[in-house]
């Protein structure tokens, strides 16, 4: 239905693989989280993912699905529901982690564009911006409204959905598990 983070793009337009590997059941708490980020803690009313989703937008970033490390993948469709991946780069002054923009407390670690793919070298196109969050973290998509959360067993692990204002549809790529409760 939806896409993965690591499918490989075998011809210069289609064909998209989706391999699943052992790594689609893996997740894990980051008990050290950085500055600004909030590891989940029992009983802790801000990281229950009960107070979260339809108002207010916010996931708990995970290690899910095939992946090379905790990490968020942030993508965006032109169209709900259908895979229409559009340069996220506008939207990602919406994302939180707390008070503060995501962009001023993770790094990027793959770019929206073309790229080599980390697990079997070959050339590829990257449809969302990584950002090295550690498992945990709890990310905020400013004005949008949550729409679903599901598992992707093609690779992109638990996955968070929401629709900006714009009609344009978010998706945050190796959420948490908890974030399915």
């Amino acid at each position: 239905f939806f896409f993965s983070s690591r499918r490989r793009h075998t011809r210069y337009i289609g064909d998209w693989s989706s391999d699943v590997c052992s790594s689609d059941l893996e997740q894990g708490v980051n008990v050290d989280a950085p500055f600004n980020s909030e590891p989940i803690v029992k009983g802790n009313p801000y990281s229950n993912p009960a107070n979260m989703g339809r108002e207010a937008c916010s996931f708990i970033t995970g290690n899910t699905g095939r992946s090379t490390g905790p990490h968020l993948d942030f993508r965006v469709n032109q169209t709900p529901g259908v895979r229409s991946p559009i340069n996220p780069e506008e939207y990602v002054s919406q994302l939180y982690v707390g008070d503060k923009p995501l962009t001023e407390v993770y790094r990027t670690s793959s770019p929206y564009g073309p790229r080599r793919d980390p697990f079997d070298g070959t050339y590829g196109f990257h449809s969302g911006i990584d950002y090295a969050t550690p498992t945990g973290t709890r990310v905020t998509v400013r004005g949008a409204k949550y729409e679903t959360t599901f598992r992707d067993p093609s690779g992109g692990g638990v996955i968070g959905v929401c629709k900006f204002p714009s009609g344009h549809e978010a998706l945050l790529l190796h959420l948490d598990e908890s974030n399915l409760q």
